[in-house]
């Protein structure tokens, strides 16, 4: 059983659940997030090979975890135009994205309280990872996906014996999985699960132990939040803990064509530009938007827009440098150039980006 000292806490109400719980949103309708009672110790299981090394930390019985060797990922250091930056290789995850992460702790949780059949909407990586773990835990999935979503994420999560159901368009997807819940479904949906976070802060511990100090600056592709605010809750932790300081500054990059949290900093929508090659940023309405706002402004970070000119030539130059990246992670790169040139990134501070997923299922 999980911890007792465990609880999900609404974001903006302040009810509370019982960690096993089967709520995926609060009654007044905001998402919820995971909180402990009392800080646990920072204890690394170092023979541990996946992000369950962490798993005092983690809000889950470390005996009914559902693991595929997420998490571990490397930190390479690259040059760009004679800036020096860190790469983290988020790429490299059992199913090729970061989504493994939280698809580990969702799956793990959705064994924990007896789900049968889990639900997710998604436009492709975090329905081939939360595919796969269900699939790896004895578990039907359901996944729903717009139209148009690249053609190679949907056989791949039909790979995992997933059911696929198509929708006209990302918004629709999400809409329907919520309004065709049966009685043994669990909806999962990366959109609003609390336990997918929990994967992805590991990312903060991960860079703890790699590295002697952590960077100045993360820049993250940002769509529903969640590798931003795993980031964010993963050094609030560390924080807390006593381990590290303060955060490095965040910043966020949105395609230029579906980009919430960019009108939110900025209050103005971004230059109109085509931003479709970013196809695993296209969530309109984010259920968690407040929270990534206040990720944001509270480390000093910010949030820029690309478009498909600054994709691809991010893309062809990360693929240069032996990177085997899709469009979407070399969103990261583009918004460095920007950043750069806008004077928010000084010379000589200690820069990251996240590349999330890889380039073989774009190929």
């Amino acid at each position: 059983m999980a911890s007792m000292e465990w609880l999900l806490l609404c974001t903006s109400c302040g009810q509370r659940y019982p960690l096993l719980s089967k709520n995926w949103r609060c009654s007044c309708g905001s998402p919820l997030t995971v909180k402990w009672g009392e800080p646990p110790l920072f204890k690394v299981e170092a023979r541990e090979h996946s992000l369950w090394r962490y798993h005092p930390l983690l809000p889950a019985s470390f005996h009914r975890r559902i693991s595929l060797g997420e998490g571990l990922t490397p930190i390479v250091q690259a040059e760009f135009d004679r800036v020096v930056v860190l790469a983290k290789l988020e790429y490299l995850n059992p199913t090729g994205s970061f989504k493994d992460r939280g698809a580990s702790l969702a799956i793990s949780h959705a064994l924990e309280v007896g789900a049968r059949c889990v639900v997710e909407d998604s436009s492709g990586n975090a329905g081939a990872a939360i595919a796969a773990y269900a699939s790896a835990a004895g578990l039907k999935a359901r996944i729903y996906v717009p139209q148009d979503a690249p053609q190679y994420k949907k056989n791949l999560i039909s790979t995992f014996q997933a059911d696929v159901i198509e929708k006209q368009s990302r918004s629709e997807a999400a809409r329907a999985a919520i309004a065709e819940l049966g009685k043994d479904d669990l909806y999962v949906g990366h959109l609003w699960n609390p336990f997918f976070i929990e994967g992805t802060k590991t990312i903060a511990f991960e860079l703890y132990e790699q590295l002697e100090k952590p960077p100045n600056v993360i820049i993250a592709p940002t769509a529903a939040g969640t590798l931003l605010l795993g980031l964010y809750k993963g050094f609030n932790e560390l924080i807390e803990l006593g381990l590290v300081d303060e955060s490095p500054r965040l910043y966020a990059v949105q395609a230029a064509e579906v980009a919430p949290l960019y009108e939110a900093i900025h209050r103005k929508p971004p230059p109109r530009a085509a931003s479709s090659l970013a196809d695993g940023l296209r969530v309109s309405n984010p259920p968690r938007l407040k929270e990534m706002v206040h990720a944001i402004t509270s480390t000093h970070g910010g949030v820029c827009t690309v478009d498909n000119d600054q994709i691809q030539k991010a893309l062809k130059t990360l693929h240069r440098k032996g990177f085997l990246i899709e469009p979407t992670s070399a969103t990261a790169l583009a918004a460095l150039w920007k950043l750069e040139e806008s004077g928010e990134i000084a010379h000589g501070e200690r820069i990251l980006l996240m590349l999330t997923g890889s380039g073989l299922k774009a190929l």
